[in-house]
């Protein structure tokens, strides 16, 4: 869907003044009683967020504040209304329900707004005027405030726009069909323009708001019910009525509700004063609010911590289900997952089962944790003609496999999922049969990325978890593939680079020219290095597998395991260039165990799963 920028002269959407008997509903709403109010019976329909005030308006007018908020008056203790209610001496009577509602700059006020077009002020929010007795061709669906609280504009379901006060007219949808009617409104930071949102994510911005994309012809799985803006209008959000978020512009993901079922339909939303989350609204009054207090990563302010489980995936839901809670029991916050092209499309390019996938990401999104997922592993019959027969095999098409990465992130976006990394361990020939690519890796990637930010734009794209292996003519080294990767062009393609630090037999902090953790920014090349030459040292890097064996060939022993932990969280977070780090992995197998696990065989915590948990506190 495209911009629309359509200014109309039309009557019904000329900004209208207030009458002189709306002025005397502005003295009769100013005289509304102040304080808390319980709800009153009706359904939500309205949420706003101001400076030091949430709160949540139902369709009969009663208005919940929250802990933080104070609730300014209700229509519940009012005498009087502006048009679309008839006093009483206990409360009023409303013509029509309430449909939106905006708050006032300061916290100090708000105003609602019925689907008539009445309006009811409380606090300082003063009254600019309402539609009175005018006859809409379509109800009133929404509301926006001026930056300064000396307007507000009204959005019909057409598209007509009625601003008041202050507020500016900057253009409507006038006679235009629409596919979609609209359901709701935001406005720029300095009032000089708006967007409006259709049910099926249709963004139309007018005057000085700006374009920064739109659903276009992304099929739903439940309508969209609202937006809010960035402060700076470089960005907006959109909800669905599933608690789906959609990010646009500089609007970052904070979380939705995913795979979790709302006890009632979401109804709307709005961001916080700074930009730094939102609160959805369900019908029903309950609120949910991002990020929440189980999120951490780069994102909140810190590193990113978490497991990297593949082998997980194969388990029973309620296997995942203990799994996870008990991860997010000592401070793990992400799982690192396979979006695995062989099994979600096995069946041909028009066939799709992503119900084991789905059934991880419902488990990991309940546990309150977040996923990195890994999109790999090429079905038989997308794979090199080489590669046949080879489970990790290329793909033949890098646009093919990139139709597939924009698939999932249209997917499992609505769910709650920003991260993408493309591939695993692509410098290695075991994972990129018949052998590492980099000039092929790197059209993958850049394909992947595009199609990912076209539905997705706030996400976070990772390059594919590079192995710490050496150059022997059958893998080649990590700087080595990256300084190939930037030669072929992909600069731009990647928000933070995905890298395996393993360092085993050695500590973290043991230098040696091998470790994967001194190739990171010790070494001579180094990652950081060949980041840092070619304009990327603002990226991070996100360590999306460490760890050591506590047995085996390789096995260093359950104390060392469990140090070498220890060394890597302190590691990471004392470099501010390290944006996550996932160790590999949960639990050993019991039948064919690796032992790189936190969890031996039989379930029992080892060393390193006590570090990991005393380390994050």
């Amino acid at each position: 869907m495209q911009q629309f920028r359509h200014p109309t002269t039309e009557g019904p959407h000329l900004p209208i003044r207030p009458r002189s008997a709306q002025a005397q509903v502005r003295a009769a709403a100013r005289a509304l009683t102040a304080g808390r109010c319980k709800l009153s019976t009706g359904l939500l329909v309205a949420v706003v967020l101001g400076p030091g005030l949430f709160g949540i308006a139902s369709a009969s007018g009663g208005l919940r504040p929250s802990s933080s908020g104070a609730a300014h008056g209700s229509l519940a203790t009012a005498a009087a209304g502006s048009g679309s209610a008839t006093a009483t001496t206990a409360a009023l009577t409303l013509y029509k329900p309430i449909v939106g509602m905006a708050a006032g700059p300061n916290g100090g006020g708000y105003w609602l707004v019925a689907s008539d077009g009445g309006i009811f002020s409380f606090g300082d929010a003063a009254f600019h005027g309402s539609l009175g007795a005018m006859t809409l061709n379509k109800p009133i669906v929404g509301m926006a405030a001026g930056p300064n609280g000396g307007g507000y504009w009204l959005v019909a379901s057409d598209g007509g726009i009625f601003s008041f006060g202050d507020a500016a007219f900057h253009g409507s949808l006038g006679a235009m069909t629409l596919n979609k009617p609209i359901v709701g409104m935001a406005a720029g930071p300095n009032g000089g323009g708006y967007w409006l949102v259709a049910s099926d994510g249709g963004i139309f911005a007018f005057g000085d708001a700006q374009f920064h994309g739109s659903l276009g012809a992304m099929t739903l799985n439940k309508p969209i019910v609202g937006m809010a803006a960035t402060p700076d209008g470089g960005g907006y959000w959109l909800v669905a009525s599933d608690g789906g978020i959609f990010a646009f512009g500089d609007a970052q993901f904070h979380g939705s509700l995913g795979s979790q079922v709302p006890s009632a339909p979401i109804i709307d939303m709005s961001a916080t004063a700074k930009g730094s989350g939102y609160t959805l609204a369900g019908s029903d009054g309950a609120a949910y609010g991002f990020p929440t207090t189980t999120s951490a990563g780069p994102a909140a302010g810190g590193t990113a911590f978490g497991l990297s489980v593949p082998a997980l995936q194969g388990d029973s839901a309620t296997q995942q289900s203990a799994a996870y809670a008990n991860m997010s029991s000592i401070g793990l916050r992400w799982v690192r997952i396979d979006a695995n092209w062989s099994v979600v499309q096995a069946g041909g390019p028009l066939s799709y089962d992503w119900t084991a996938l789905d059934q991880s990401v419902s488990a990991i999104r309940a546990a309150g944790m977040n996923v990195d997922m890994t999109i790999d592993y090429a079905p038989a019959w997308a794979r090199a003609a080489d590669a046949t027969g080879k489970a990790y095999g290329q793909p033949a098409s890098a646009a093919a496999f990139a139709t597939f990465a924009g698939q999932v992130a249209a997917h499992y976006g609505p769910d709650g999922v920003s991260t993408y990394e493309i591939w695993n361990e692509p410098n290695l020939q075991e994972y990129f049969e018949p052998a590492p690519d980099p000039s092929f890796y790197t059209t993958m990637l850049r394909d992947s990325y595009a199609a990912i930010k076209s539905v997705q734009p706030a996400s976070t794209v990772l390059s594919g978890g590079l192995a710490p292996a050496a150059s022997d003519g059958v893998n080649i080294n990590a700087v080595d593939f990256l300084t190939s990767m930037y030669a072929d062009g992909a600069a731009g393609s990647f928000d933070d680079l995905g890298y395996h630090a393993y360092s085993y037999p050695a500590l973290p902090d043991t230098y040696e020219t091998w470790s994967g953790w001194s190739q990171m920014d010790q070494t001579s090349p180094s990652l950081r290095g060949v980041m840092t030459a070619n304009g990327d040292s603002g990226k991070q890097i996100w360590i999306t597998e460490a760890g050591a064996p506590s047995a085996g060939p390789s096995g260093v022993g359950t104390a060392a395991q469990a140090e070498a932990a220890t060394e890597a969280i302190q590691g990471a977070r004392n470099a501010s260039w390290i944006g996550a780090l996932f160790f590999y992995t949960y639990q050993d197998s019991a039948t064919d165990p690796d032992y790189f696990g936190l969890i031996d065989g039989s379930g029992v915590p080892k060393q390193a799963w006590t570090a990991v948990a005393a380390a994050l506190g």
